[in-house]
């Protein structure tokens, strides 16, 4: 049994969440308005 098996996952997961923060926070929403165009904003997070 690895007894450093929770440590290992802990560090795995915690990576995973910052590359997920990372691309979100680079995401690009395109909204359609009644005009059927879409606009290009950029996803803020606080």
């Amino acid at each position: 049994m690895n007894v450093f098996a929770p440590t290992i996952d802990h560090y795995v997961v915690k990576a995973n969440i910052k590359k997920r923060m990372k691309r979100f926070k680079n995401a690009v929403v395109l909204p359609k308005d009644s005009d059927g165009k879409a606009e290009e904003l950029k996803a803020e997070t606080v």
